[in-house]
């Protein structure tokens, strides 16, 4: 997600620097390709060949308690990298975005009312906003868990694996609220449907 936002960047404001091939793919598709990559090798070492004992428990909703959470050092990198960093890095990217757009719109005095420029600013602003949400109470939940695990930090710990979970089904509706006619389409689908419901029986 963090390289989307700045990859949305790079199409929006630097998009002659994907004309060449070369560039469009070392620009555009090899870094997802990559992060992919490295993010399966990551996870499936850690959990399936790292030398521990994982713990599964079938009666609890959370049924894996994964050994390698014990080593520092592995868990270090995990909070630091993949969820300080990456969520640092679409915070910035967003309202990066979402900044410039008003900067451009302000230095050449005109309102924004291009119908491109209101979505940029719409999902740049509800990206940030989600992950803001998300992400950073579960950051600083994990921050005092490494930092001294006491009785609270447990069940908030606990919490925050539930909690997380909201940010991938959100996703899909941040950005459908961007697709076009998105509005007059949901109207029709509830007006038929209201229709059908209050079509008289013959």
């Amino acid at each position: 997600m963090a390289w989307a936002s700045f990859g949305r960047h790079i199409l929006i404001f630097h998009d002659r620097l994907l004309v060449a091939q070369w560039r469009s793919i070392c620009l555009h598709y090899a870094p997802p390709i990559i992060i992919a990559t490295y993010a399966a090798c990551f996870y499936i070492y850690t959990i399936g060949f790292y030398p521990c004992q994982n713990y599964f428990d079938f009666q609890s909703l959370i049924c894996s308690f994964l050994c390698y959470v014990f080593y520092k050092n592995i868990v270090l990198w995990e909070y630091g990298f993949h969820y300080v960093f990456s969520t640092i890095c679409i915070l910035i990217f967003n309202v990066g975005q979402l900044a410039r757009v008003l900067y451009s719109q302000r230095r050449l005095r005109q309102s924004i009312n291009s119908r491109k420029h209101r979505k940029i600013i719409f999902q740049a602003a509800s990206l940030s906003l989600l992950f803001l949400i998300t992400n950073l109470p579960c950051c600083i939940v994990n921050f005092f868990a490494l930092a001294s695990a006491t009785g609270w930090i447990y069940a908030a710990v606990d919490f925050c694996n539930y909690y997380c979970i909201i940010q991938p089904p959100a996703l899909p509706f941040v950005f459908m609220t961007t697709l076009p006619n998105i509005g007059t389409n949901i109207n029709k689908i509830i007006h038929h449907v209201t229709n059908r419901r209050t079509a008289p029986l013959t």
